[in-house]
C-alpha cells in the first residue's frame, strides 16, 4: 500500500495571525484616513490654512486609530503596557504626521501657484494628504506589531 508523505508544518498560525491583524490595521487606517480627509476638506474649504488644517485632520484621525488598532486589530485591552504602547504609537504616528503635514503644506504652496480656485486646491490637497501616508504605512504596521503584538509571559 502506497501512502502519501505527511505535509510539513510551516508555522501555520503565524501567517494567518499576521494577515488578520494587518487586514484589521488596514481597515482601521482607512477609517481614520477617511475621517481625517473629511476634517481636512471641511477645514481647508472653510478657510483654514493648509498646515493648520492638515495638523488638525491628522490629530482627528490619530486618536480613533490608536483605539481601533490597539483594541480591535491586536486585541489588547486594559491598562497593561499602555504607556509604552501609547508612547511608541505617538512617536511613530508623529513621524508619519510630520511627513504628511509637510507634504500637504508643500502641495498647497505648489498648487496655489497655478490653481487660484480654493475648491480645486482642496481636492489636490486631499490627494497629497492621502499619498503622503503611503510611504510610512507598512513601516508603521511593522513597528506597531512589535509593540502591540507582544504578550508578556506570565
Amino acid at each position: 500500500m502506497h501512502t502519501l508523505p505527511a505535509a510539513e508544518p510551516s508555522r501555520p498560525a503565524a501567517r494567518p495571525r499576521l494577515a488578520r491583524v494587518f487586514g484589521k490595521f488596514a481597515v482601521a487606517s482607512l477609517a481614520a484616513t477617511a475621517f481625517s480627509q473629511l476634517v481636512l476638506a471641511w477645514l481647508y474649504a472653510g478657510g483654514t490654512g493648509a498646515l493648520a488644517a492638515s495638523t488638525l485632520a491628522f490629530l482627528a484621525g490619530a486618536v480613533p486609530h490608536f483605539v481601533l488598532t490597539r483594541r480591535w486589530a491586536w486585541g489588547v485591552r486594559g491598562p497593561q503596557r499602555l504607556r509604552p504602547q501609547l508612547l511608541t504609537y505617538v512617536l511613530v504616528t508623529a513621524a508619519g504626521g510630520v511627513v504628511s503635514i509637510l507634504m500637504t503644506g508643500g502641495a498647497e504652496w505648489l498648487v496655489s501657484l497655478w490653481m487660484p480656485d480654493r475648491v480645486e486646491r482642496t481636492l489636490w490637497l486631499n490627494a497629497a494628504y492621502l499619498l503622503s501616508g503611503a510611504p510610512v504605512f507598512v513601516l508603521k504596521f511593522w513597528v506597531l506589531d512589535r509593540v502591540f503584538g507582544t504578550r508578556k509571559s506570565a
